[in-house]
């Protein structure tokens, strides 16, 4: 895996977290 895609996925999984974030507030 290199850096790019490790940066790609941690940016995805932080939407994905403030979204759920906010749909469950």
């Amino acid at each position: 895996m290199t850096i790019g895609e490790l940066l790609k996925e941690t940016r995805l999984n932080a939407g994905w977290t403030q979204k759920e974030m906010a749909a469950s507030a």
